[in-house]
């Protein structure tokens, strides 16, 4: 998905959520991000469309969101969580392409994770 004359976000210059350039987002995008000072993730605001197409909306903000390492989405007030588990067949039927395993190390609230693809 291609957003015109989007100017990209520059990576190299931002260290924190706050310091992304609204005029970088792409359009109907809308991002926020935590009060807490030491937090530099960035938080995003989908509407329902964004939600009922997530895959495409996540295609969008994953290029903003990568450098992070993480990102945090605040569904609208309309959006529910589904009503009913998986069922066991459909479980069965899920297919992981490229498992990933989290390998966390640090001290004192300050903590580096890697991800680690493994093999099936």
């Amino acid at each position: 998905r291609v957003h015109g004359d989007t100017p990209p976000c520059r990576m190299d210059i931002v260290r924190s959520a706050r310091d992304i350039p609204v005029e970088s987002l792409p359009p109907g995008v809308v991002m926020g991000y935590d009060d807490d000072p030491l937090c530099t993730t960035p938080v995003f605001y989908p509407t329902m469309a964004q939600m009922r197409n997530f895959a495409d909306y996540m295609a969008v903000l994953e290029p903003i969101a990568h450098p992070f390492g993480a990102l945090k989405l605040v569904p609208p007030a309309e959006w529910r969580a589904r009503s009913t588990p998986y069922t066991e067949s459909q479980v069965e039927n899920f297919v992981i392409k490229s498992p990933i395993q989290q390998e966390f190390s640090g001290a004192g609230g300050i903590l580096s994770a890697i991800y680690v693809a493994k093999a099936k």
